[in-house]
């Protein structure tokens, strides 16, 4: 710390060794008394206990590794083991004042903390018989990211970006702990070269928590941390200059951080301001993915950083996989635009020539990149399949929770199930995008199981492990996590210690209760029973293997997930109070184990709406099944709306890389909702392979024919290709009636709903709500009065059992209006509003406001529709329809649907209609 004198200009530190004063400007090399005397005269003057000081090759100048907020640590030898450490010294003018050493003695207790592979670990405090205070670290032999930078100048984005990933693995160790480090900055950074000695993607070691303070010390009061300025400005957070009495947290150290980020990418720190300019970011093409994230770290206010580290490295890892996936898009646009100069420069036969001589490089997938397929069932009883394909689905999850690996998900694997010697494994490899896969044969008999395995170099088809067990039932419960343990080995995937610990923990100790949950994890998956009859033998069967095992937390998770989805079907509160009695039990049993995080996040999810607790619990799990869609799904789906739609679409195209055979509906619902057309077709064709999701895939390109292009007959093109008599859930014959209306072909449109068989579409509705409309579109009054007031009593009905709900009086309010009763419809609409704005639910909130629109429209209200269209065409998620009859705000659907026909006199609408269609601010 430098002192400013009152009677001379000249700036003073004091020495370490002998609490001699320094003065700087006079160009001494150091401390005059040490120099003449020769340093504390000899290697004992130099010693700590028995830590002795290395000194530089002039044998005098102690050898100085760097200088902090209290002291100065030294390159220094452990005499006891021989073994060199880095030695931290509190300063002399400290030495003396209680304060002071207590705090320092409180740094090293906070530091001693942190075990972990990116945290210089803190070794012994002790105290001279001269009173300073000292303490031994870890001695990291490389560079701090200053030093790097300044020798090679700014780096990539990646190198960058798996630097500030390891520091975050940091801080989540820290916040484990409740420390704060409150002094992250580029020369606090060491790069290591990693185990490769590749110095390019170094390993990476906060070796300075000096200013770190414990939230809380053992047996202390905890203190707030804002007892004046501490840290480095340029890399402080703002809340760290503003002595106003707020605690410092993690999100402190998230802003530093960021701020460290910055520098890595250009050299400089950032500017100061909230929102800092961009524009040298842009000119080192950092990819824009990593902006918006630089954006939220170096937020001014805390409220919109990532509030937590795991919070934090979730945000990091969907940054990484977006910026994985722009390679590969703009690959395949490269691939088009050679593909056409070929054509204009050479013709066909140029082209022909040119792509003999240079063949299409073939599919590059990540090395540790694996798919386990469906186990064949060598018994002898075949009603022992559900016992191979919960071994299958027990490996396969356990290897999620490998962070080095990508695992395709169970949903894509299991329709490989069967015909095992038929496979063609460089063809599934390569349209699931995998290296390697998993196949093998299990037999049970009475009590014993064999497991026959082998893991496949698909891109060569050689085998590179393989593995014969022969066990009891009874031994066999922990070998879901051996076996991944033994694959994770031969991909050479790395393991983290909570990675090894999870995979060596047995789910139960009760063979009987292990088959009963692998009898209800087969049921859950590949059940074929009437719905009426899914949920209570999913209850049953779960319940029979918690009765066996009561401390059994995987089965208690599972059952939990699976009322709440009951209450999200049914809104039973005895759903709602059993979820979260058997999630809470698997945390008790449990609290490391993601499926239980996942089950609490769905409950707070699914049964209450509390939307940070459930993404929260969703981040938990996340860090530890780093490989699991549904944990993805679900937190995009509340980044949806939290109206993070980047964020949702990052974790949506992650878990489709994960789940690639897999229907991709939310995936194109999110593209649809920020009216990314070109988007959400790319996906629907990539699921037109998967001739199961033909009917849904040419529905959802008809639309974007419409939405996009405003072309009914490519539209109608497409709900041609569908085959005939496919039509699940009705969906197809209400696609055609949809583009019928839109075509004011009305008598087409009552003779596809006059065709289906049923009053009812499954999961959809009453057909004459569809009748109704058809006939009030054509001008029958009351025809269409009779078939509204059929449908009434149900709708006033869900208001009066739900009249907090929003999704119950927003379907009244339309009705309504439909009926003509302008005061209640208005009403009705607005109350849904109320009671889910679009501050508290981006999506359902945006398309409660649409629907009030459209009430508005219906009931002669024009100025107010065409004021809250006018929005709404900017906005996200006021695209997407809730019902076939509803439609959504975009300019097509506006021109082309007759509910809107009573504004086309408005001249505000008209201009609209005419102009560009606004783009979508998200």
């Amino acid at each position: 710390m430098e002192i400013q004198l009152a009677s001379t200009n000249e700036q003073i530190e004091y020495c370490d060794l002998c609490g001699t004063p320094l003065f700087l400007s006079s160009g001494a090399p150091g401390c005059l008394n040490c120099l003449l005397a020769g340093g504390r005269d000899g290697a004992e003057e130099r010693r700590y206990q028995h830590y002795e000081v290395k000194v530089r090759e002039d044998g005098t100048t102690p050898w100085e590794l760097g200088r902090g907020a209290m002291g100065i640590t030294y390159r220094a030898l452990d005499l006891n083991l021989g073994a060199p450490v880095a030695l931290k010294v509190i300063s002399a003018r400290y030495s003396n004042q209680r304060d002071a050493r207590d705090r320092f003695r409180r740094e090293a207790r906070a530091a001693a903390q942190l075990r972990h592979p990116n945290v210089a670990s803190v070794y012994h405090f002790g105290e001279t018989a001269g009173g300073q205070c000292f303490y031994a670290m870890e001695l990291v032999e490389g560079e701090t990211l200053e030093s790097r930078v300044r020798r090679e100048g700014p780096l990539g984005a990646e190198i960058s970006l798996e630097i500030t990933t390891q520091v975050a693995h940091a801080l989540l160790a820290a916040e484990k702990h409740g420390l704060v480090h409150r002094d992250l900055k580029p020369s606090n950074l060491m790069l290591v070269p990693n185990d490769s000695g590749n110095e390019r993607a170094p390993g990476v070691k906060v070796i300075d928590f000096g200013l770190a303070k414990a939230v809380a010390d053992a047996g202390e009061t905890p203190e707030p941390l804002q007892t004046g300025f501490a840290g480095t400005p340029g890399f402080a957070s703002p809340e760290q200059s503003q002595a106003d009495g707020r605690v410092l947290d993690t999100r402190s150290d998230i802003y530093s951080l960021g701020a460290t980020l910055w520098y890595a990418l250009t050299g400089k720190g950032p500017p100061p301001g909230n929102s800092p300019p961009t524009e040298r970011l842009v000119e080192r093409r950092v990819p824009r993915v990593m902006i918006r994230l630089l954006r939220r770290l170096l937020a001014t206010d805390p409220a919109e950083r990532p509030q937590t580290a795991r919070a934090f490295l979730t945000e990091l890892e969907l940054c990484q996989a977006a910026m994985e996936a722009a390679p590969r898009r703009r690959q395949g646009l490269r691939r088009v635009a050679l593909g056409l100069g070929l054509f204009v420069i050479g013709g066909v036969g140029l082209t022909s020539y040119l792509l003999q001589r240079q063949p299409p490089a073939a599919p590059t997938f990540p090395e540790k990149s694996i798919a386990v397929l469906p186990l064949e069932n060598l018994s002898e009883d075949k009603n022992n399949a559900f016992f191979a394909d919960g071994i299958q689905g027990d490996v396969l999850t356990s290897l999620t929770k490998i962070s080095d690996l990508k695992v395709i998900s169970r949903t894509s694997v299991m329709q490989y199930r069967g015909g095992n010697t038929a496979r063609n494994l460089r063809e599934i490899a390569r349209t699931l995008g995998v290296a390697h896969v998993l196949e093998g044969g299990v037999r049970r008999i009475d009590n014993r199981v064999v497991v026959n395995v082998q893991l496949i170099d698909a891109r060569t088809d050689r085998p590179i492990w393989a593995e014969r067990y022969d066990r009891t039932i009874a031994d066999s419960l922990g070998l879901q996590g051996e076996l991944a343990t033994e694959i994770a080995m031969a991909l050479k995937a790395k393991l983290a210690p909570e990675e090894k610990a999870s995979l060596a923990t047995r789910p139960t100790s009760n063979p009987e209760a292990y088959v009963a949950y692998l009898r209800a994890l087969d049921f859950e998956e590949n059940a074929d029973v009437p719905s009426s009859e899914y949920y209570p033998t999913l209850d049953r069967l779960y319940g029979q293997a918690i009765a066996l095992d009561p401390t059994f937390a995987l089965a208690h998770a599972r059952a939990s997930i699976t009322f709440s989805n009951q209450f999200w079907q049914k809104r039973d509160p005895a759903q709602k109070a059993r979820a979260r009695a058997a999630a809470e039990e698997a945390l008790r049993l449990s609290p490391a184990l993601g499926e239980s995080h996942l089950a609490l996040g769905l409950c707070f999810f699914l049964t209450e709406g509390n939307f940070a607790a459930a993404l929260d619990q969703f981040t938990i799990a996340l860090t530890a099944l780093p490989n699991n869609v549904e944990v993805l799904h679900n937190m995009a789906k509340i980044y949806r709306k939290q109206g993070r739609w980047r964020e949702a679409i990052a974790g949506l195209e992650h878990a489709q890389s994960l789940n690639p055979r897999a229907e991709a509906a939310e995936l194109v619902h999110t593209l649809w909702m920020v009216r990314d057309w070109p988007g959400a077709a790319a996906v629907i064709k990539g699921n037109l392979a998967q001739t199961q999701y033909v009917p849904y895939s040419r529905i959802g390109l008809a639309q974007i024919e419409v939405v996009a292009k405003c072309n009914l007959s490519g539209a109608r093109a497409q709900l041609r290709e569908i085959p005939a008599g496919a039509d699940p859930d009705g969906e197809v014959t209400l696609a055609n009636w949809d583009l019928s209306m839109l075509e004011r072909d009305w008598a087409t449109a009552e003779k596809w709903l006059a065709a289906f068989p049923s009053d009812e579409f499954p999961d959809i509705g009453p057909k004459s709500l569809y009748q109704a409309q058809t006939a009030l579109a054509r001008g029958d009054g009351e025809l269409a009065r009779t078939l509204f007031e059929k449908v009434r009593p149900a709708l006033e009905s869900a208001v009066r059992d739900h009249p907090d709900d929003g999704g119950a009086h927003a379907p009244l309010g339309r009705l309504y209006g439909y009926l003509g009763w302008k005061e209640e419809a208005i009403r009705e609409s607005r109350r849904a509003i109320e009671l889910l704005p679009e501050s508290a639910d981006a999506l359902n909130g945006a398309q409660f406001q649409y629907n009030l629109a459209l009430v508005y429209a219906l009931t002669g209200e024009t100025d107010q529709a065409v004021t809250l269209i006018e929005r709404l065409l900017r906005s996200p998620a006021a695209t997407v329809r809730q019902q076939f009859w509803e439609g959504g705000v975009t300019q097509a659907e506006l021109r082309l649907r007759w509910q809107w026909d009573k504004l086309r006199g408005d001249p505000r609408f008209q201009k609209l209609l005419d102009g560009p269609e606004p783009k979508t601010i998200y």
